[in-house]
């Protein structure tokens, strides 16, 4: 009997190193799998050979979704994807916050400008009472396209055209939180959270990300923020199913987290940060679900 073949995948060129691969590489070592990393638009690749598709650095899919959604159609008919494709559909476009505060998710606030809309940035101010906002487009990863926008910034209105000439967009209120604590992202495999990463802007920027100049570091989560995860996972579950792996990140504002995103299509789970036990946990899940 063959070994149980497993696809990791990325994107044709990274930006930079995936950082958690060389756990899950090393995790893999001792089992009796096969894993592999290939590009998800790779012209070679012939996705009936792999037991199960993990989508792990696709930090593409945002500028090709189309056919990234077609990709995960395909690649279903063919074997087990993870996450599920509908699950990918559905948190590829950022109007899932709003599903998400229907359940009754604490959700930073949002307004969802859809592509077309002749509503301006400051009918939006005006009727929120907001006068420092953030831009970023629906669909979007790593901050791509995010811009941030006082009341006073005549750009504000020439970006979020830009924006809505584009595709749709949201409207989110600055909030001092991010600027003084960061983030917090909570790193959940099989429903279980395994660790929490912090994540802070350089000063002068409001962007959490490496590239940005953001820093990282392993925290315990409050109970509050941990609380925020399971409600966030729960929702999400009743809308889309249940998933292998995700990612909350969140702001607290006055004492209480707000979901700032649930990523469940590539993020990254900060494996290097995180006790051993969490890419244990993520190899036993990915093994599990190959050898089934």
């Amino acid at each position: 009997m063959s070994e149980p073949r497993i696809a990791f995948v990325t994107a044709p060129a990274l930006p930079h190193e995936d950082e958690d691969r060389p756990l899950i590489d090393s995790g893999l070592a001792d089992r009796a799998v096969r894993g592999e990393w290939v590009a998800w638009d790779s012209a070679t690749v012939d996705w009936r050979d792999y037991d199960l598709v993990v989508i792990r650095s696709t930090w593409d899919y945002h500028r090709r979704l189309d056919r990234f959604l077609e990709w995960c159609t395909r690649v279903e008919r063919d074997t087990t994807l993870c996450n599920p494709g509908r699950a990918v559909r559905w948190n590829a476009h950022k109007r899932y916050l709003l599903d998400l505060e229907r359940c009754g998710v604490p959700v930073v606030p949002t307004v969802l400008v859809e592509s077309g809309e002749a509503e301006g940035l400051g009918m939006i101010l005006d009727a929120r009472g907001w006068d420092d906002v953030v831009l970023k487009p629906a669909v979007s990863a790593g901050s791509f396209g995010t811009t941030r926008h006082r009341l006073d910034d005549p750009d504000g209105e020439r970006a979020l055209a830009v924006l809505t000439a584009q595709g749709d967009a949201l409207v989110q209120p600055f909030l001092d939180g991010v600027e003084s604590r960061g983030e917090t992202s909570l790193v959940v495999v099989a429903g279980t959270i395994t660790h929490a990463v912090s994540k802070v802007p350089s000063p002068g920027e409001f962007r959490v990300q490496p590239q940005f100049g953001g820093g990282e570091q392993l925290v315990e989560a409050t109970m509050a923020e941990r609380e925020l995860a399971a409600r966030a996972l729960e929702a999400a579950s009743s809308i889309v199913g249940p998933v292998l792996y995700a990612r909350v990140d969140c702001v607290t504002v006055d004492g209480e987290p707000l979901l700032m995103e649930l990523e469940l299509i590539e993020p990254a789970l900060y494996l290097p940060l995180g006790p051993p036990a969490a890419a244990a946990r993520f190899v036993d899940a990915v093994v599990e679900l190959a050898t089934r």
